[in-house]
């Protein structure tokens, strides 16, 4: 199995979508687990950073059901690939004894707050959970680098290093956070926080870009956070996604000593 850990709806597809199709199509068994897709909590916390993503995303009353759907579009872009959610909120849900622990825009970045409790819970969580096999022959993780220090995305980072370290019989790959990874400094900065690292490249065809982009056009509330329009995602996905003149998709692979 080919197991793509999500931290975000849209990470996977955003990410990894053209290796997430090409695998697909190729008849592997491939799986996508978002990891904070928890329900929407009540009470709501009222800060800045949840009214802002609420009036921004324009998701309706209840944004995670609107999100779901988008995603539930995006795996089908991506050939009918098989998903699932985990029951951990979003990190601007999280709260500890009632406070919001990210509050506002600037807490969401390169800190995890020590009482988060959603590392708790995936330290909880093994990987049979994910997969329901004990057959671990062609595993293979793929979870974020951490680019851009999204406090969800280096939290399933580190998880991921967890499962790979109690389950050494799978493969573990970190992908390129898109779009975090527009910023090159970025990259270098989150390989500092890792070890044992070689990394691949892995190429797709015209026909996988054009599932990858279709596939993130199904996260229409994430739109306008990192682009001025629908239209800019075609070109912008062609570019970023383009290299040594091939469409490809950035992986560091965890060489364990």
């Amino acid at each position: 199995m080919k197991l793509f850990l999500s931290p975000h709806f849209d990470d996977a597809a955003y990410s990894c979508g053209g290796t997430i199709y090409t695998l697909n199509k190729g008849d592997q068994s491939v799986r996508v687990v978002t990891v904070m897709a928890g329900e929407l909590p009540d009470p709501l916390p009222h800060t800045p950073i949840v009214e802002d993503l609420h009036q921004r995303w324009q998701a309706g009353y209840d944004p995670i059901v609107t999100r779901k759907r988008e995603d539930e579009a995006a795996m089908r872009a991506l050939g009918g690939v098989s998903f699932r959610y985990l029951p951990i909120g979003d990190c601007v849900y999280r709260t500890d004894n009632g406070v919001a622990l990210y509050p506002t825009e600037e807490s969401l970045w390169d800190n995890v707050h020590p009482h988060d409790p959603a590392v708790a819970r995936l330290a909880e969580t093994p990987l049979y959970a994910l997969t329901q096999t004990t057959d671990l022959l062609g595993m293979e993780i793929y979870a974020p680098m951490g680019v851009g220090a999204h406090v969800d995305h280096l939290i399933v980072r580190q998880w991921a290093y967890r499962l790979a370290d109690a389950n050494p019989q799978a493969k573990l790959y970190f992908y390129a956070d898109y779009p975090y990874i527009r910023d090159s400094a970025a990259i270098d900065k989150a390989l500092v926080h890792h070890r044992q690292l070689v990394p691949e490249l892995f190429s797709f065809s015209e026909s996988a870009m054009n599932a990858k982009i279709a596939a993130m056009r199904c996260y229409r509330s994430q739109v306008s956070t990192f682009w001025p329009d629908e239209e800019a995602i075609d070109a912008d996905a062609r570019s970023t996604f383009t290299y040594e003149g091939q469409f490809a998709e950035r992986y560091w692979h965890y060489i364990p000593v």
